[in-house]
């Protein structure tokens, strides 16, 4: 079964420096725990459910240095959808490795039918994920959240993954070899920021031709991309950044650099609204088979549009 339950409404637990292997699940909380700190702890070769399990509606829950080698689904899953009494609130995901996970390598996931409660106050920094058998890192309609930092290399799906998020930084995170895109924002997400991040050859599970640097497919708003490196060297990604749909009045696009697209180096939704703020953005396709940048539609500053 499980190697270790902290049960229910447990508060001030420190767990360090165990090891747990070949289990169904390594260790869980329970719902409504406080401070609680896990580190330095090894959890290896889990067979049917995660590595690290973490219930609703927790406060200050630190996951901090284990490392996970091995689990049939996700090497960290913070839970929030329960039917309980409250969010949970600052919760720090830190300097943990995370290899060979089945599902997502760390998850936070706030969903449900009825969605009534969130992750707020979120940090997921340091952390290396490798080989992840769905997104490396999965994070679900957080509330003032930070990713940054992390080594995401080989996902089966997205190496990141956010969606209706509120007030989320996505920040200086090395992103590689994932399987569809590098960073993609699902769900309608308002104030989020994707900065500084480098991603190299993503959709290299691709055979359909639309898989992306960054993708933001659904209803952003107030969105910025800034100072972001994209390059593919084996040709398989279609659009370095791609908008299929979104606030364009309301998104700025900075300073991105992106190199080795097959199609066009950013496109946008067939609109004639204008980007918020457009400049300083270089595309370069000469590691594709085509120019890449013919008949991309950008703007410079908010003076007019040029193609």
């Amino acid at each position: 079964n499980v190697g270790l339950v902290i049960d229910r409404e447990s508060s001030n637990v420190i767990v360090s420096s165990n090891t747990m292997t070949d289990l169904a699940m390594g260790m869980q909380t329970g719902n409504l725990c406080s401070n609680v700190r896990i580190e330095k702890n090894f959890i290896a070769r889990i067979k049917g459910q995660h590595a690290f399990y973490l219930g609703a509606s927790q406060t200050n829950v630190a996951v901090v240095s284990n490392q996970v080698d091995t689990a049939s689904l996700s090497g960290i899953k913070i839970q929030t959808y329960d039917e309980e009494s409250r969010d949970s609130v600052n919760v720090v995901i830190a300097n943990n490795t995370v290899l060979n996970a089945g599902a997502d390598g760390i998850l936070v996931d706030s969903t449900s039918p009825a969605h009534n409660f969130n992750t707020t106050d979120v940090i997921i920094t340091g952390n290396t994920v490798r080989n992840s058998g769905q997104n490396g890192i999965n994070a679900r309609y957080l509330r003032k959240g930070v990713i940054a930092d992390n080594i995401v290399d080989i996902a089966a799906r997205d190496g990141i993954a956010y969606d209706g998020a509120i007030d989320v930084i996505v920040d200086n995170n090395i992103v590689s070899r994932a399987g569809n895109n590098g960073i993609v924002e699902f769900i309608p997400s308002t104030r989020c920021t994707i900065s500084n991040n480098k991603i190299i050859d993503p959709a290299v599970n691709n055979v359909s031709g639309n898989r992306f640097g960054i993708f933001i497919p659904t209803n952003a708003t107030w969105l910025t991309l800034s100072n972001n490196t994209i390059i593919d060297t084996q040709s398989k990604m279609q659009y370095g950044i791609f908008f299929e749909a979104g606030d364009i009045a309301t998104i700025s696009v900075i300073g991105n650099k992106a190199k080795g697209f097959t199609d066009t180096g950013i496109r946008k939704i067939a609109s004639t609204v204008p980007f918020k703020h457009y400049a300083d953005n270089v595309y370069d396709g000469g590691l594709g088979p085509s120019i890449g940048v013919n008949n991309v539609p950008y703007q410079l500053g908010n003076t007019g549009r040029t193609f």
